[in-house]
């Protein structure tokens, strides 16, 4: 064994947790919220999206925008995010994920119903 110190080049680099330091760059409310805000629904968006491809009912799929759902998932998550409490990778994906299925649910119930036909009977 060597009495050196270690080789910096050799060790390995600390990981940043981005999710974490965009959360604290919106909670913030300075300067960088809004570019925070923005940077964190990008790295969400694309699972958001395939959640949302998957899970929306045909029914729902006439007479709602996907793109309007989202955006009211992103009010949502802006109204609450000071509640939202990180607890490590996918923490925040989740939560998003149940706002959205809450959102689903909702527009599944507004929907338009469709008369039970009386040739079933």
């Amino acid at each position: 064994m060597s009495d050196q110190p270690p080789n910096p080049s050799r060790q390995p680099t600390p990981q940043v947790d981005v999710t974490r330091h965009l959360l604290e760059q919106v909670r913030d409310s300075g300067t960088h919220a809004e570019r925070g805000w923005f940077d964190l629904l990008a790295r969400c968006e694309s699972r958001l999206r395939t959640l949302l491809h998957f899970r929306l009912p045909d029914s729902v799929r006439a007479t709602i925008d996907e793109d309007d759902l989202l955006q009211e998932v992103w009010i949502g998550a802006a109204h609450k995010i000071h509640e939202f409490e990180y607890r490590g990778s996918g923490t925040l994906q989740r939560w998003l994920a149940s706002i959205l299925r809450n959102k689903l649910l909702h527009a599944g119930r507004k929907a338009k119903r469709l008369p039970f036909p009386e040739t079933a009977i």
